[in-house]
C-alpha cells in the first residue's frame, strides 16, 4: 500500500518539475530575447544618432561655404566633433557633481 501512494504521487511531481522546467525556460528565452533585442535598438540608435551628426556637419560647414570632400570641410567637422566631445565631458562632469 505505501508503494501505491508512491506510485501516485511520483507522477505529479514530475509534472510539476516538468512544469517549472518550462516555466523556467521561458523566463530564459525572454530574457534572451528582450537582450537581443536592446542591443539592436542600441545599435540603430547609434547608427541614426552617427547619421544624424554627419548631417549637422555637412549642412553647418557647406553653410559656411566650405566644399565637401575638401580638406577645410574635413577640418570644419573634425572641429565639430570636438565640440561635441567636450560639450558631452561638461555635462557628464556636471552630472556626476550633482
Amino acid at each position: 500500500m505505501a508503494s501505491d501512494q508512491a506510485s501516485s504521487l511520483s507522477p505529479s511531481l514530475i509534472q510539476h518539475r516538468i512544469g517549472a522546467a518550462v516555466v523556467v525556460l521561458i523566463a530564459l528565452l525572454v530574457c534572451a530575447a528582450a537582450y537581443l533585442y536592446g542591443r539592436t535598438m542600441q545599435a540603430e540608435i547609434a547608427r541614426n544618432m552617427a547619421i544624424a551628426i554627419e548631417d549637422e556637419n555637412h549642412t553647418f560647414c557647406a553653410g559656411l561655404g566650405f566644399t565637401p570632400a575638401t580638406e577645410v570641410f574635413v577640418r570644419c567637422a573634425d572641429g565639430l566633433v570636438a565640440i561635441r566631445s567636450r560639450h558631452e565631458e561638461r555635462i557628464s562632469r556636471r552630472a556626476l557633481d550633482l
